[in-house]
């Protein structure tokens, strides 16, 4: 149950945030993924082209943020970057099915190893937004991953990418370093944290720059 709460504590958070500013949210899908393919490997994996791979697990990644949706009136799925406006002009939150976008965009081609952590950064640049948010389940980046007490409160890309293993992937890393974006990173289950960092109050956060 506690993991239930926490996800609807989080959506009553960002409806409530969503009030006082704009928000777009896309989603990653790391359990259904899973299930997919290790279903599949019992059958017939082996068999299946790479190309057709990775359509199978973004379009696992859009059921996650298709159901998502569903949640709530308050939010609308869109795979058309140009609707992202007029749903928030409709005071709505915008979630974004993220494959079919993707599909077409010439620089940004998709692979195996591409997390929604990086094309959801990728779609933040193009959407020229204020912040670019993280949320993830541990509270910030830690310098030392088996020390709960190394907690970085910002740290420079390029010292990152340097860093054995953290919550930030080094494919999200390349990416913010390209596009001189920063990125925040906050624990999604802590959501009176979230909401403080929403109102520029004191919190827990890890800020990542270039």
């Amino acid at each position: 149950m506690e993991k239930s709460d926490n996800f609807y504590n989080l959506i009553e958070s960002l409806e409530d945030n969503w009030k006082r500013q704009k928000l777009v949210l896309t989603t990653g899908s790391k359990d259904i993924s899973d299930i997919v393919r290790e279903r599949l490997n019992e059958i017939l994996w082996d068999n299946i082209l790479p190309e057709t791979k990775v359509d199978i697990t973004w379009k696992s990644r859009d059921i996650v943020a298709t159901a998502f949706s569903d949640l709530s009136p308050n939010f609308v799925p869109t795979n058309n970057l140009d609707d992202i406006d007029i749903i928030l002009k409709d005071k709505k939150i915008p979630v974004i099915i993220q494959y079919e976008i993707l599909k077409d965009v010439n620089d940004f081609h998709l692979r195996k190893w591409l997390s929604t952590d990086t094309s959801s950064a990728y779609l933040a640049f193009k959407l020229k937004v204020d912040k670019f948010i993280k949320l993830t389940d541990v509270d910030w980046v830690f310098k030392n991953i088996k020390n709960v007490n190394s907690l970085l409160k910002e740290i420079n890309v390029k010292d990152l990418k340097k860093m054995w293993r953290t919550c930030i992937d080094i494919t999200l890393a390349n990416f913010l370093e390209k596009v001189r974006m920063s990125c925040y990173v906050l624990n999604w289950k802590k959501v009176n944290n979230f909401n403080n960092f929403m109102s520029w109050e004191k919190s827990i956060f890890t800020k990542v720059f270039v």
